[in-house]
């Protein structure tokens, strides 16, 4: 079959269905090496970008009180 072919030889390929794209499969990378290595790998694939804000700090979006007792409300019910 030809994906067990590109992937044993470790290809990276699109699958699309009339023009458009489904699927993507990428080959399994063993762990090796440390997470600045795998920083900039994603960098350079495109899949990571370094923040342009001078802001580092998180701030929610909205503070509402309960949201803990309306998230099991919603599960349970």
């Amino acid at each position: 079959m030809l994906f067990s072919f590109m992937i044993t030889r470790s290809i990276q390929f699109t699958i699309n269905f009339q023009n458009e794209h489904m699927a993507e499969l990428v080959p399994i990378t063993k762990k090796h090496g440390s997470i600045n290595q795998r920083i900039e790998e994603l960098e350079k694939r495109g899949a990571l970008e370094i923040s342009r804000s001078r802001n580092k700090s998180f701030q929610p979006i909205a503070s509402r009180p309960g949201a803990l007792k309306r998230f099991l409300k919603d599960r349970i019910s």
